[in-house]
C-alpha cells in the first residue's frame, strides 16, 4: 500500500499493547495519573483499564520520507527489532531527542531529566525534588 497509514479507535484500557515490549499508557491532559512521578508505568505498577473510554489514533506508516532523530548516530537491526545507537550527552526517550539535563517539565515532572549517565532512553530522577 501507498500513503499513510492509521488506526484509529476506542478503548478502556489505560494500556495498549503494541507486542513485544512496546506499551502506550493512556493519560488524560490535566488529571493526577497518581503513578509515582511517571515512574510507575515504566516499573509495571499502574492500572489497565479505566471506567472510561478513550480515543486513540496512531500512525502506522507515511508516505514521507524517514528522517533520522537528530540524537542518533545510527540504527541496527536484530532479530526484527530496532535498537538506535544515541549520542553521547544526549536521550531518546519517546522518540524524542533531549540534550542531557533537559527535565520532563513540559510533562508536569519537571524532577525527571535526561541523564545519559543511567540511562538514554527512560527519564531518571533528578539531583533535586520539587
Amino acid at each position: 500500500p501507498e500513503g499513510d497509514i492509521y488506526i484509529v479507535g476506542y478503548t478502556q484500557s489505560a494500556v495498549i499493547n503494541w507486542g513485544g515490549a512496546l506499551m502506550t499508557k493512556i493519560t488524560e491532559e490535566g488529571e493526577d495519573q497518581n503513578d509515582d512521578a511517571g515512574t510507575a508505568f515504566q516499573m509495571g505498577k499502574v492500572s489497565s483499564s479505566t471506567s472510561e473510554y478513550q480515543f486513540f489514533a496512531v500512525k502506522l506508516s507515511t508516505s514521507e520520507d524517514a528522517v533520522m532523530p537528530w540524537c542518533m548516530e545510527s540504527c541496527s537491526l536484530q532479530e526484527n527489532v530496532a535498537h538506535p545507537i544515541i549520542k553521547g550527552d544526549t536521550c531518546l526517550i519517546d522518540n524524542v531527542c533531549y540534550d542531557s539535563g533537559a527535565t520532563a517539565e513540559l510533562f508536569g515532572r519537571p524532577c525527571l531529566v535526561c541523564n545519559p549517565g543511567l540511562t538514554q532512553t527512560e527519564w531518571s530522577f533528578g539531583p533535586t525534588v520539587g
